[in-house]
């Protein structure tokens, strides 16, 4: 009998794990990559974002705390609401319990696995064990969507373009029904408690005009002030809800007026390193390179790419005088990569995001001098 290898044995763990997620009707995808990392299965569960690492370790030492670690500080770029460390094959020490925790992780032991798939044959037992193992902290609507509302804000910084009333007002309502159905998934509802969301959520999508003839579709700015009256002055649900769900409307408005005025007097004050780094963060997250920073007047652009755990930065119409000169700013060599005959690209690695934001401002302040007068922009967010 062929020996089962740690691969197939770690592609075995990760299919037990989906088909006891997907039982439950949490959402899966393996083998995705979100900020460079490749994750063996990101969950949703609702709006909440989980991300497990499989691991199958078969007669093997491997140091737990060290995988605590890493995935510690993977999670400060990716920004999953809970990591989940899923290990077969190994004695889970309470030690190792306890520095997870510290750092609000998960660990699934091989035990509790198998107790997970014995429950697939009833999916509400299921769905109670899972969220309880899961145990995902809670979390405000202005601080789970507060990445998202600074990539709206840095967009309007780095194109020079105010988002249109319509589109952001889309975008808010969007994220309130998703924060109250996971809500809703996490807690206990019954047939009446979803008819009277139905009613509110769905019944202020349309109005109706000509004498009560005809039925319009209201656009995102009604539908947000008319959701907000109506949790106001009716009985639609619980009036305790009513007043939560008002509360959330309010803070996801104030945390986006907040933002914006918070990067837009740094942005005045001539302080660009802030706004790089939440683009190439935003980036990041979204696999979204390159990206190109330029200003008005400039010919020439500082683009940044992330590769193999690095970001390379690169400046367009920069010759190997200028490059010289640029070595002493960023204080690391060039490398050259050659396009054509009569053409060479310059380039620099660096290793982490803190860095790269420092190098990327360094080439704007001290070698093309941005000014006051000048607009930084990101030419691939047009």
């Amino acid at each position: 009998m062929e020996e089962i290898t740690t691969k197939e044995a770690g592609n075995s763990l990760e299919s037990a794990i989906e088909y006891i997620l997907n039982i439950a009707n949490i959402k899966t995808e393996n083998n995705s990559i979100i900020s460079g990392y490749e994750i063996d299965i990101k969950a949703e569960i609702g709006d909440r974002l989980v991300i497990i690492e499989c691991k199958n370790y078969q007669n093997s030492t491997m140091i737990i705390r060290n995988l605590i670690h890493q995935w510690n500080s993977k999670n400060n770029l990716i920004g999953a609401n809970k990591i989940i460390l899923a290990i077969a094959g190994l004695v889970i020490k309470q030690t190792d319990r306890d520095l997870a925790s510290e750092f609000d992780m998960e660990i699934w032991s091989q035990e509790e696995i198998t107790e997970l798939f014995n429950l697939s044959l009833e999916p509400n037992k299921l769905k109670e064990k899972l969220l309880n193992l899961i145990s995902l902290k809670p979390i405000s609507i202005a601080e789970g969507y507060r990445p998202n509302l600074i990539g709206i804000v840095i967009k309007n910084i780095l194109t020079g373009n105010t988002i249109n009333d319509e589109i952001l007002y889309r975008q808010l309502n969007k994220w309130l029904r998703a924060y109250i159905i996971t809500e809703l998934y996490i807690s206990d509802t019954n047939k009446r408690i979803r008819e009277d969301h139905i009613a509110l959520f769905e019944g202020s999508k349309t109005k109706t005009t000509f004498f009560s003839l005809i039925k319009k579709k209201r656009d995102e700015i009604d539908y947000w002030n008319t959701v907000y009256k109506r949790l106001d002055n009716e009985e639609i649900l619980d009036n305790e809800l009513q007043q939560k769900y008002r509360s959330y409307m309010d803070q996801l408005k104030t945390e986006y007026d907040t933002l914006k005025l918070h990067f837009e007097n740094i942005y005045n004050n001539k302080n660009i390193l802030p706004i790089i780094h939440e683009r190439l963060k935003i980036a990041q997250k979204q696999n979204d390179f390159p990206c190109e920073f330029t200003y008005d007047e400039l010919k020439s652009s500082v683009d940044v790419n992330y590769d193999h755990n690095s970001y390379i930065i690169s400046i367009k119409n920069v010759n190997s005088i200028q490059g010289n000169i640029i070595n002493w700013i960023l204080t690391s060599e060039y490398n050259i990569y050659k396009i054509d005959d009569k053409n060479m690209l310059y380039y620099w690695i660096f290793s982490n995001l803190n860095e790269a934001s420092e190098m990327v401002t360094r080439l704007f302040t001290e070698f093309f001098e941005i000014s006051e007068k000048n607009h930084l922009r990101d030419k691939s967010m047009f």
